[in-house]
């Protein structure tokens, strides 16, 4: 609601968000006034904001649950949009993970089939984890049938999953129309319209707020979370290193266990 779309009363003033809900008003106000009860307070809608690690999912989580609201992340919704056909999560947090996973499975090879699968990495430029298991474990198949079996598993995204992929990648803007598709039914639809919900990681841009703005989807409060650049290294640091030294762990067993094959 804006004072662009106020109404006023001898003793009261009322705002709007659009000439359109205004004029709905004027022509049937006891539709939208409370006569014989108290107005029912609305559902919140409340935004979480701040940097990688500032707890946003963790307090989120806890408003949520105390509020009786939904929780909602915009990155891990985005995530959602196009899983089906990208197959693993998209970001810069991810990728290392992935080259792990070609590390892991290149080094389970047996010695003798390396230097045939390395050949066969070359020929195959849309390379993944999986291509090793297919050509090391189907004996009978050619080439040509590897790469058509590639070629079929591959499923091409449209132009706004595209955008999508672009944003997680790289923080590409989003086009007002998946904006739109994405965030308008958590106002406007059930059950979130009646239910409320706390929204983490958007807006992230002075765009996306403007996007919001003329978009007419106002949260009744945002909340910034503040930490410190050393308690955001201290959250994120030790799981990395766990991680780490875990994928380090396996590497160093599999090379083991592969020597003692191999003498």
């Amino acid at each position: 609601a804006t004072q662009r779309f106020l109404l006023c009363t001898e003793k009261k003033m009322y705002y709007f968000s659009t000439t359109e809900n205004r004029d709905r008003f004027v022509e049937e106000p006891l539709n939208y006034l409370s006569i014989n009860e108290p107005l029912k307070v609305p559902p919140l809608r409340l935004l979480i904001l701040g940097a990688k690690g500032a707890g946003k999912s963790l307090h989120g989580g806890y408003l949520a649950e105390k509020l009786g609201i939904f929780h909602i992340s915009f990155r891990e919704r985005l995530q959602e949009l196009i899983i089906a056909k990208t197959k693993k999560r998209i970001g810069p947090e991810f990728e290392e993970e992935d080259s792990e996973s070609l590390l892991d499975e290149s080094e389970s090879i047996p010695r003798d089939n390396r230097e045939e699968a390395s050949r066969i990495q070359e020929q195959s430029f849309d390379y993944t984890p999986a291509t090793y298991s297919r050509h090391t474990s189907k004996g009978g198949a050619t080439d040509a049938e590897v790469v058509q079996e590639e070629k079929e598993e591959i499923l091409e995204l449209t132009e706004d999953e595209e955008a999508i992929k672009a944003n997680l990648e790289s923080n590409e803007p989003l086009p007002v129309e998946i904006l739109d598709s994405i965030l308008k039914p958590y106002w406007i639809m059930e059950p979130y319209k009646s239910v409320g919900f706390v929204m983490e990681g958007f807006p992230r841009t002075a765009d996306e707020v403007r996007y919001l703005q003329e978009a007419g989807l106002f949260p009744d409060a945002a909340i910034l979370l503040q930490v410190s650049e050393n308690d955001i290294v201290g959250r994120l640091l030790p799981p990395k290193l766990d991680t780490w030294r875990a994928k380090r762990a396996r590497r160093l067993a599999k090379k083991a266990h592969n020597k003692a094959k191999a003498l």
